[in-house]
């Protein structure tokens, strides 16, 4: 920079890229790339695999006594009880916060008393509607709560 009154400045360009440095840009952005999705995969599947053996060892921790209940309950933002063991498996984990997210399904009315448990190795949700009980399961394929 080159002062040319007082109090101002004039900043001298410059091309700071050759010709060839382009080409060489181009030509290794494709493997930087395939580098970066491949490692970035491979990271992704080693915090997959370590995040399900931390939430296993955390989940076997309490060590119950014959007494005790090894069930958790949780209640959702929208107010419905979620139970579930010490051995619950990493896929129903994994689907746990879709499952608290989704929307109430049409057949059931009174959102203090669902209940929603894993058996038979799914998400099941139970309700009432007008007097009734209804009786749902979670279809992690498309997102929603299935009539029994």
């Amino acid at each position: 920079m080159e002062e040319q009154e007082p109090g101002t400045w004039q900043v001298a360009l410059r091309p700071s890229w050759d010709a060839h440095e382009v080409v060489v840009a181009i030509a290794a952005a494709p493997f930087l790339q395939a580098m970066a999705t491949y490692f970035g995969n491979r990271l992704a599947g080693a915090v997959d695999e370590s995040t399900r053996v931390g939430v296993r060892r955390f989940l076997r921790l309490p060590r119950w006594s014959q007494q005790q209940d090894p069930n958790f309950e949780l209640r959702t933002e929208h107010g419905w009880k979620v139970r579930f063991s010490t051995d619950l498996p990493p896929e129903a984990l994994a689907q746990l916060a879709q499952v608290c997210d989704s929307e109430l399904p049409e057949g059931i009315s009174d959102v203090h008393g669902i209940g929603i448990r894993w058996s038979e190795g799914k998400w099941r949700m139970t309700g009432t509607y007008n007097f009734d009980v209804s009786h749902y399961w979670w279809d992690a394929d498309c997102g929603r709560w299935l009539n029994d």
